[in-house]
């Protein structure tokens, strides 16, 4: 959901498929040079070969960043680029927890595939990571940040607290099917008590901060959220891979899903609902932070932004 400021350039729906487009492909050239480099050297297993994937993914991560680097400056793009939307960071940690999280269950199942195989199954998630991008992108060009900032307050504020309610009993559901799926003799690790405590107390966190208008903060309280329920899950699917322990799956995967969704409905509400610069609270914050020291000074450009 990405969205830009209103000082960036609109961009056209033709353009944001070339860029997706030529994304892929330069992505395709970097897999493609791993994939030689792990086609030539490798082993065969996953053990053997963990530095060659290594080596393989700086190299999928280079090439495309060098040849997309030289394509700018060959066609002479001095001007400055859009400004990201100050909402990227949190989507950017909701996507690396969610990749995080599904390789980290899937990781059991791909110990007998060669290495070659798991390379290039790591390729089809890219297509995914693009479309993530730039379908949100092509729906509005304009950008969703500050997108419904004109309606009531009271409207994100009250779909942000049923949103982190539905995610508090998502996980709740989870945690009582891993409990009814334990015997006397196999121990999985379930959500305690207190984990649910902490994540009632984020969540009042990120509402009464969103009332305050302080959308920063709620979307740090959200990611923390986010943060520990990936590790929780992929605690709790390490067993149910493996076999040591029989649940619903369908239900449990749907609890988790759901669990996920419900945070990413609340960023994506905060940041349409968000109006567009700093609100008096983050200011005052801000300033505040860097009275301690916390932040650095604002440069010129800022200072010239804010006044």
């Amino acid at each position: 959901m990405a969205g830009v400021t209103e000082s960036a350039p609109r961009t056209s729906r033709r353009r944001i498929v070339v860029e997706s487009a030529r994304i892929l492909f330069v992505s395709f050239v970097g897999w493609a040079a791993g994939a030689v480099v792990l086609g030539v050297a490798a082993a065969g297993t996953l053990a053997a070969d963990i530095g060659l994937l290594v080596l393989a993914t700086v190299l999928w991560a280079v090439i495309p960043a060098t040849i997309l680097r030289l394509l700018r400056l060959r066609s002479g793009a001095s001007q400055p680029t859009p400004e990201r939307p100050r909402t990227w960071v949190i989507w950017f940690v909701i996507a690396a927890l969610t990749g995080s999280t599904i390789i980290g269950i899937i990781r059991p199942l791909v110990d007998a595939w060669s290495t070659l195989q798991i390379w290039s199954t790591l390729f089809l998630l890219t297509p995914i990571g693009i479309a993530l991008d730039s379908v949100p992108r092509l729906i509005r060009p304009a950008g969703w940040t500050s997108a419904l900032a004109r309606l009531p307050r009271v409207i994100p504020i009250a779909v942000t607290a049923l949103s982190l309610l539905a995610f508090i009993l998502a996980m709740s559901i989870g945690n009582g099917v891993i409990q009814r799926g334990q015997d006397a003799v196999t121990f999985v690790p379930t959500l305690p008590v207190e984990g649910l405590v902490v994540a009632i107390v984020l969540s009042f966190a990120a509402v009464l901060a969103l009332a305050a208008g302080v959308p920063g903060i709620a979307n740090g309280a959200i990611g923390l959220l986010f943060a520990a329920s990936s590790f929780v899950v992929q605690l709790t699917w390490l067993p149910v891979v493996t076999g040591s322990v029989v649940v619903d799956r369908a239900l449990l995967a749907g609890s988790h899903i759901g669990a996920a969704l419900a945070l990413a409905i609340a960023v994506g509400v905060i940041q349409v609902f968000r109006h567009t610069g700093a609100s008096t609270a983050e200011s005052a914050l801000v300033d505040w932070l860097r009275a301690e020291a916390i932040l650095p000074e604002a440069n010129p450009a800022e200072s010239k932004a804010s006044s």
